[in-house]
Formats: C-alpha cells, sequence, structure tokens
C-alpha cells in the first residue's frame, strides 16, 4: 500500500472524530444537521473547482463512473438516515456499534469483491477491534435493548457504510474533488426528504454562533474531510480501510474525555487501546526474511 493515500485516509477518520465535539454544541434536528452539512459541502465543492483549481468538473469522467458515484452517494445519505434514526430508537452507544460492524463486513467480503488476500492478521485486528467497540459502547455493562426495528436500521447504517466503500472501490480516474461533489450531490437527494419529513422548522431559533458550527461540520467535515477520505479509496485495499475506519471512534472517544470532560470507565478506556492498538498492528507488515518490520505510515 502506498504511504500517501493511507495517510489522507487517517487525516478524514481524525477530521471526522473531531466532529462530535462540534455538533455538541449544536440544538438542532438530526435531519436538518446531516442536509446542511451536504449543502454546505457541495458548495464548499463548487468553489474549489470552479474559484480556486479555476477548471471545469470532468464530466467526461464522471459520466463513465456516474452509476457508481450515484450509488455511493445514497449508500452515504442512506447510512446517515439509519445512523440518525438508530438514535432514536436504541440507545447511541448501541446504534454507534452497529455503524462499525461494518469494517468487519468488509474484511470479509474484500476477498470475494476484490480477489484481496485475507491475511490472518487482519481477520484477528478487525475482531479485536470489534471487540473494543463493544466494550466502549457500554454493551457488556448491560446498557440498552434492541428491538427488531432498531436492529434492521443499525443493520441497514452498516450495509450501507459497506456500500459508501464497495461503490467507492470501482470507480476509475475521478478526481477527488470531483468525486465528492458527485457523491454529496447523490446523498443530499436522500437527505432532503428524510430532513423534510422529520424537521420542524418553525420552532427552530437560529443564533451567530450556531451557524458558525453549521458552517465548520459543512466546510470541514464534510467538503474537506470527503476529500481525503473518498480520494484514497481506489488505491487502499478494502481491509485497510476497514481497520483504519476505527480512529475514528478513537479519537472521538479520547477528544470527549480531554474536551468535554465525560467520563469513561475502566472497561472503555481498554476498549479503546483495544481498537487503536489492533488498528496499528493492521498496518504493519512483518518481512520474515530480513527479521524487519515496516510500516505503511
Amino acid at each position: 500500500m502506498k504511504k500517501l493515500p493511507t495517510l489522507q485516509y487517517v487525516i478524514a477518520m481524525a477530521i471526522y472524530g473531531t466532529a462530535g465535539i462540534v455538533s455538541r454544541f449544536l440544538s438542532l434536528p438530526a435531519g436538518l444537521i446531516v442536509l446542511s452539512r451536504g449543502l454546505i459541502g457541495i458548495l464548499c465543492m463548487l468553489v474549489f473547482i470552479f474559484l480556486i483549481l479555476r477548471r471545469k468538473p470532468n464530466w467526461q469522467v464522471i459520466k463513465k463512473n456516474i452509476l457508481w458515484l450515484i450509488l455511493a452517494g445514497f449508500s452515504l445519505g442512506g447510512n446517515w438516515i439509519c445512523l440518525f434514526t438508530s438514535y432514536n430508537v436504541m440507545n447511541v452507544s448501541l446504534g454507534t456499534l452497529f455503524n462499525y460492524l461494518a469494517p468487519v463486513m468488509m474484511i470479509f467480503i474484500s476477498p470475494i469483491l476484490f480477489k484481496e488476500r485475507l491475511t490472518p492478521l487482519k481477520v484477528i485486528c478487525a475482531l479485536v477491534a470489534l471487540f473494543g467497540m463493544v466494550m466502549v459502547s457500554g454493551v457488556i455493562g448491560g446498557e440498552g435493548t434492541i428491538s427488531l426495528t432498531g436492529l434492521l436500521i443499525g443493520l441497514g447504517s452498516a450495509i450501507c457504510y459497506v456500500g459508501i466503500v464497495v461503490f467507492n472501490k470501482f470507480l476509475r480516474e475521478v478526481d477527488p474533488f470531483d468525486k465528492t461533489l458527485i457523491v454529496l450531490a447523490a446523498a443530499s437527494s436522500v437527505m432532503l426528504p428524510y430532513a423534510l419529513i422529520t424537521t420542524d422548522f418553525a420552532s427552530i431559533v437560529w443564533d451567530p454562533m450556531m451557524i458558525v458550527y453549521i458552517l465548520i461540520l459543512g466546510i470541514v467535515h464534510t467538503g474537506i474531510a470527503y476529500i481525503f477520505y473518498l480520494g484514497p479509496m481506489p488505491f487502499m485495499s478494502t481491509q485497510s480501510i476497514a481497520i483504519l475506519s476505527y480512529v475514528e471512534p478513537v479519537l472521538s472517544i479520547l477528544l470527549s474525555f480531554l474536551v468535554l470532560h465525560e467520563e469513561l470507565s475502566y472497561i472503555a478506556w481498554i476498549g479503546a487501546i483495544l481498537m487503536l492498538g489492533a488498528t496499528i498492528i493492521s498496518e504493519i507488515r512483518f518481512k520474515k526474511a530480513d527479521n524487519v518490520i515496516k510500516t505503511d505510515f
């Protein structure tokens, strides 16, 4: 694996990991937040493409990849809808846990779809990271119950997460800015009816800081982050994408402790360490021939 795509993907996960801190200061309905992120992200991409890069989107390449771009965008919108809906039908920890079943799913489908070699190290690291996520979520302590509706919605969020990665792997020669523009546009088309149905617009009271936080989420955590997120996927193995996805919840957990001063149990701390350790170890290549350990970072 090349170092640059891996670094870009880690940067994206790190940016996503800070989104929770910003979102904590917003008292807006979830549907409106995610729709705003999508629309501002689209505007951000248009500014980058037309004003900074001074060019037009490469429609010829986009047309060749339009099916996969739209499917990736629909998957992104579906993931947002299922994830935030799951928070309403089960507790947040369980909703998050279901969402992060996706990396494990990706590990096991990669040999079938992309003919990637499934190494024992990747499998072990994926399972260890998932177990760490279970510990962090509070499920081991018996928190939360799952209804059939919650189960289906939670699995839906994970399947849509997998879809984002899988459909991106089929893209060819699409510029990261163009890719982000089309994917966010498709995701926003899915999010629009969801936001209209679930949001009471008349009850919303806007203030200047709320607008600032929305802009940060839209520009930094959507527009910029998705360039780093979507751009390197075609150049990375599905298994590496899966394991590195756990950088986001680990950083989010640490920041909630350091910045928001949220308490973490010793079980949660052990879980976070397991997730981080599995993520790092999974990206280390062991070369027995010369007894040298090399990493992709």
